[in-house]
């Protein structure tokens, strides 16, 4: 007796028309892309967040100074306490 090939779950059926602007709605989860992030000292001692840019566009920068670093990790402490 010939067992039945079994189909792989990872296979998309292509008869069904995926809609990415639907697909929330629908209740389905997306994941989004989310770009690179570096955490450095530049050599001004500046704490910098660096976003890699997307599609040839520049990086995002964000240089923050020494005096400010307390405030600005208080602040996401807070902000992640709420989420």
């Amino acid at each position: 007796m010939a067992k039945e090939p079994v189909k792989n779950p990872a296979e998309d059926d292509d008869s069904i028309e995926f809609r990415w602007e639907d697909a929330e709605k629908d209740g389905e989860v997306i994941v989004q892309n989310q770009s690179a992030i570096a955490i450095y000292i530049n050599p001004y001692k500046n704490i910098v967040l660096r976003q890699e840019g997307r599609y040839g566009s520049e990086d995002h920068i964000v240089a923050i100074p020494k005096s400010e670093v307390r405030k600005v990790i208080k602040k996401m402490q807070d902000l992640l306490k709420e989420i």
